[in-house]
């Protein structure tokens, strides 16, 4: 099941530091979901957020290596030609 590991991380970023993340209120909405028997809604619930988290691992990942767009800080962040 894909909202095993985003309700574990939930509930241990409440246990041992009682840091309310975006984790423990997907974890609500997937619970939630699955009580109501809105077991489609918990699937895109978790789908979404398994994607979210691939495409910052993959940005993260890109950014460490050096590749892509730089900000020039002579242009406030934007990378303007001309």
């Amino acid at each position: 099941m894909m909202a095993n590991p985003i309700i574990l991380e939930a509930v241990i970023g409440l246990v041992t530091a009682f840091n309310i993340k975006a984790d423990v209120l997907v974890s609500l909405a997937l619970i939630a979901s699955i009580c109501i028997h809105e077991d489609f809604a918990a699937g895109e619930v978790a789908f979404i957020m398994q994607l979210g988290a691939l495409l910052e691992d993959l940005t993260v990942a890109k950014a460490r290596a050096g590749k892509g767009w730089r900000a020039d800080p002579g242009t406030s962040g934007r990378n303007h030609t001309g």
